[in-house]
């Protein structure tokens, strides 16, 4: 969801004596969550709600990819402080 309007779409301005203006987010425009972002939760919720044998399989391959990913960005957090570690005991800096 869109953190600066909290997935409501809309900022609220207050106008003291006259009434309060509502604006789309600037930051969303207005359509508060970014549709490309689907979580492993999300999947879980998903595979309990569609309950059809394809379904099923299409949630767990989904599953599947995001073990994969976070396992990758580990192993890249991994090789970047080992990175770190070596230029902090070299002579040789950025």
């Amino acid at each position: 969801r869109c953190e600066a309007c909290s997935g409501d779409g809309i900022i609220k301005i207050e106008m003291h004596f006259l009434p309060d203006v509502y604006v789309p987010c600037e930051v969303c425009g207005g359509k508060r969550y970014n549709s490309r972002v689907f979580t492993e939760q999300g999947v879980a919720m998903l595979a309990s709600v569609l309950r059809s044998e394809r379904a099923v399989m299409v949630n767990i391959e989904i599953m599947r990819a995001f073990v994969a990913m976070r396992s990758y960005i580990m192993s890249a957090r991994h090789i970047e402080a080992e990175l770190e570690a070596l230029r902090a005991r070299s002579s040789f800096r950025r």
